[in-house]
């Protein structure tokens, strides 16, 4: 490993607010890049310039400016190289974009009274946050996550809004009700574990509970809708129709886990799984046999790759086309 690189990682580790996984899916990724030099020169260059002399808070506009000029280069170099640099400075944003919500996000939350406090994680990426009551957040792909820091127990609540996708473990406080406000729903919560999606691509919003108990308040609709475990409630922004229906909640809350080893379990179940776990509307055909079994483990698998894959052990098809994965059976 060469100096630069190890001067990285030792710098990352002395961060104790930056996630373990997120440091070993940095480490792998410089040591993979370590011998080409085109491209990891720019990167130790523009940080050794930030951070190189010892630097004590990490500004979160410093990274963006790092994140800018890296970006500015590939642009520069891409004639000679554009399909290898475009595909390694693509996989180097996403990590330096969640470097910013890990090591900077209580710092841009903090400038002044009342100013909100964003958590973001970038496209491929996922992150986990403690909140300021405890409660424990896990944030999937291309997600916001933003609350007043300095108010976060407003009005007798706790207020926290989302964009994207997010599995919330709830600290439980009967005196304040935690609120997860979407773009056309609120769930309300005491104390719970559940996820709710809700991406601007998609016109499906949705709330899956694990344990507890929620209250999910959609438009129309005077009377909120109470879930309990293990059902899932769907709100078609196009239809305004509103669907509650029982579902293994495990199954659509698996994409949490980094890693996930999958034994004799029912292809429908697993493309539930690679759904969230990709951040992607999944389009079924009726004529697929879902109740199919296989083993398989998820890791962090480029998509097209992984459903190759899957097409070739099972009688299926696939195509992907922006954030939509349509599985159908092969000719």
């Amino acid at each position: 490993m060469n100096q630069d690189i190890a001067k990285i990682i030792d710098f990352l580790y002395s961060e104790p607010t930056i996630p373990e996984e997120l440091l070993m899916q940095i480490q792998g990724w410089l040591n993979r890049n370590e011998d080409n030099h085109e491209v990891t020169s720019a990167l130790f260059n523009l940080w050794d310039e930030e951070y190189g002399k010892g630097a004590g808070e990490i500004k979160p506009e410093a990274i963006e400016r790092l994140l800018s000029e890296v970006e500015s280069r590939n642009t520069e170099v891409s004639v000679t190289r554009k399909p290898m640099w475009r595909r390694i400075i693509g996989y180097a944003a996403s990590l330096i974009a969640v470097i910013i919500v890990g090591i900077g996000c209580y710092i841009a939350g903090s400038g002044s009274a009342g100013q909100e406090t964003m958590l973001i994680t970038a496209q491929g990426s996922a992150g986990s946050f403690t909140l300021p009551d405890g409660t424990s957040v896990r944030l999937n792909s291309d997600s916001r996550l933003t609350y007043d820091a300095d108010n976060f127990f407003k009005d007798g609540k706790r207020w926290v809004k989302i964009e994207g996708e997010a599995y919330f473990d709830v600290t439980k406080d009967k005196n304040h009700p935690f609120i997860v406000e979407m773009s056309d729903m609120d769930v309300q919560v005491l104390g719970t574990s559940f996820e709710v999606r809700d991406y601007a691509f998609s016109g499906l919003k949705e709330v899956v509970l694990l344990t507890g108990k929620v209250e999910v308040t959609t438009p129309g609709n005077a009377k909120p809708e109470t879930l309990y475990p293990d059902q899932r409630l769907v709100y078609d922004t196009a239809t305004g129709k509103c669907n509650v229906e029982s579902t293994s909640a495990e199954t659509y809350c698996r994409w949490i886990y980094p890693k996930l080893k999958l034994e004799n379990e029912p292809l429908g179940d697993i493309l539930i799984t690679i759904g969230r776990k990709y951040s992607v509307d999944l389009d079924i055909s009726a004529e697929v046999d879902t109740s199919a079994r296989l083993s398989l483990t998820l890791a962090n698998d480029d998509l097209e790759d992984l459903m190759s894959a899957l097409s070739y052990l099972t009688d299926i098809d696939y195509s992907i086309t922006d954030n939509k994965l349509s599985v159908y059976p092969l000719p």
